[in-house]
């Protein structure tokens, strides 16, 4: 009886926290620039950058469908709306993997969502997206 109830509480509070995957990045980024069309996040001492979904892939594996989200964002003013990268900044990526639930349902299985790359404060504009062994993608 216990193990049931166990289960079954586990089981509706999966169902509790699937959502869209646009409702899962707000959670993460969760300051939205609409002047910019950006989410607006800070990385610490490095500033503040403005970050937008640059590439959506989706695989069915062995765990099921994965989506692959890769998010990336240049160094920004957004009190002066201009990007404000030098020499010594680099961009910034997201990568975030979502497991489908049901209908447009997901849930996060894994995300590295600040990590520093590029110069100047831009983050590359080129990405591939490789599959790496069975059912391992990444960008």
């Amino acid at each position: 009886m216990k193990k049931t109830l166990l289960f079954s509480l586990l089981f509706l509070s999966g169902n509790v926290f699937a959502q869209t995957p646009e409702q899962i990045i707000q959670k993460i980024y969760p300051k939205y620039s609409q002047q910019n069309q950006c989410h607006q996040v800070q990385d610490g001492d490095a500033g503040d950058y403005c970050m937008r979904q640059h590439k959506r892939e989706i695989r069915d594996t062995a765990q099921g469908k994965l989506m692959y989200l890769l998010y990336k964002g240049d160094r920004f003013d957004f009190t002066e709306n201009r990007e404000s990268g030098g020499h010594a900044s680099t961009g910034l990526a997201g990568f975030f993997v979502l497991k489908h639930q049901s209908g447009n349902d997901w849930a996060l299985l894994a995300s590295a969502p600040r990590e520093s790359v590029g110069s100047f404060g831009v983050a590359p504009e080129k990405w591939t997206f490789h599959e790496f062994g069975k059912d391992k993608w990444a960008f």
